[in-house]
């Protein structure tokens, strides 16, 4: 009996929910590290969806790549939005 069995039969499902669950854990950890995984797995499951990805490793190694190249943007695009505080030496 296969646990995840509806989900496996659909990738696109399957990386929907590897989205979602780097959206909680960006939620309980904020910071943005996750956030870049959470829109990478949105992005694997987008291309699974339309066929672009096949099976195999390849939308592991999608979903790799994309996560690996959106932590810097993402990283300074947060970075705009974040309150400056000053530090306490400067006091």
């Amino acid at each position: 009996m296969e646990i995840l069995g509806w989900a496996t039969a659909n990738p696109a499902i399957l990386w929907a929910l590897v989205g979602i669950g780097f959206l909680l854990v960006e939620l309980a950890a904020p910071g943005g590290f996750f956030l870049s995984f959470a829109l990478a797995g949105f992005l694997t499951a987008l291309a699974a969806y339309f066929g672009w990805i096949g099976g195999g490793i390849v939308p592991l190694l999608v979903f790799a790549i994309l996560g690996a190249a959106t932590i810097l943007p993402l990283r300074r695009l947060l970075a705009r939005f974040r309150p400056r505080v000053k530090d306490i030496n400067d006091y």
